[in-house]
């Protein structure tokens, strides 16, 4: 039993699982609001879909981190087996001086 909840908790933290379904979500809550949403700016009304769609980014950007880094990783494994050198770009994390 420990192995299948494992498993559920691994396929529903992944980040392309989290990205999927804020995008579904996204997508279903604009599709939803499409017809209502001027009605709904002028009358200041909130509604189901306007949760949905702020749950559905956040989900999405909630896993744009993880996926990011996973490149990043894929990026450096890739470079290390063909060797070639891959530079990083100086930003907030590069040291000073650089």
């Amino acid at each position: 039993m420990r192995r299948v909840l494992e498993r559920i908790r691994r396929f529903t933290g992944h980040p392309v699982t989290r990205m999927v379904m804020g995008l579904i979500l996204v997508v279903s809550s604009i599709a939803e609001g499409y017809d209502t949403f001027f009605d709904d700016v002028s009358h200041l009304r909130l509604r189901a879909h306007h949760g949905l769609l702020l749950f559905g980014l956040m989900n999405v950007l909630s896993s744009l981190p993880d996926l990011i880094e996973g490149l990043e990783t894929s990026v450096e494994v890739i470079a290390a087996r063909t060797g070639e050198f891959v530079e990083e770009e100086e930003g907030d994390d590069a040291p000073a001086g650089r």
